[in-house]
């Protein structure tokens, strides 16, 4: 379960940030307090609007969507009702910027070869890919520090705070941490023991060798 933009495969995660727990009656009573009421048809609604949106996959992807599936489902637990449709990528993409689509579902990987888990795209205020329209001064100033700095270390100070404010102000909700796995012959030599590095398998692409077995 993420809790954080950072996954913890990562050197830039913080494992220290608070967590929010599945609890359909918290979110229930979070609900009430604002202002949404339970109608007959068990939708919430508020001023004369139902607690209703779309979320938007990719045509025919059938990874995402079972993920979309169990979401409409819980929501519906708590009367937030959560239409599903499908589109192509480069309208999902389009209308996701133009603010046009109410919601859609994707995968992020932030720290490929493990290097630089950048946010600037999704989180920054100019970010191409910021869907929510999140607008944050600190959280732009932190970004663009973030890119200018070489030391580890001295970056994870930086992302440490990123992490912090976005789990405090949740613009958008990350909701888990894929392990993609990579299948090889029991032929090659020279692999990464751990089977969760993947791409560090084609950076060391040179090292391999083939066996018997």
């Amino acid at each position: 379960v993420a809790h954080s933009n950072i996954p913890p495969s990562s050197f830039y995660h913080r494992a220290d940030l608070p967590q929010y727990d599945y609890n359909p009656e918290t979110a229930a009573t979070i609900l009430d307090e604002a202002g949404w009421t339970l109608g007959d048809d068990g939708v919430r609604e508020k001023d004369g609007m139902k607690l209703s949106f779309t979320c938007t996959t990719i045509t025919g992807d059938q990874a995402r969507r079972p993920i979309a599936e169990l979401a409409q489902l819980m929501l519906a637990e708590v009367g937030i009702d959560m239409q599903l449709a499908e589109a192509p990528v480069a309208s999902i993409l389009e209308g996701m910027r133009a603010g046009t689509l109410d919601a859609s579902l994707f995968n992020w990987t932030y720290v490929e070869n493990a290097v630089e888990p950048d946010p600037f795209a999704t989180l920054h205020s100019e970010g191409g890919n910021n869907f929510c329209s999140y607008s944050n001064p600190r959280v732009d100033e932190l970004i663009e520090q973030g890119l200018q700095i070489v030391d580890p270390d001295e970056r994870k100070v930086i992302y440490d705070e990123i992490q912090q404010i976005f789990v405090d102000e949740v613009p958008c909700l990350f909701l888990q941490f894929d392990d993609w796995l990579t299948p090889f012959s029991t032929r090659v030599q020279g692999l990464p023991e751990d089977p969760k590095v993947s791409p560090e398998y084609y950076m060391r692409a040179h090292q391999w060798t083939l066996g018997n077995g």
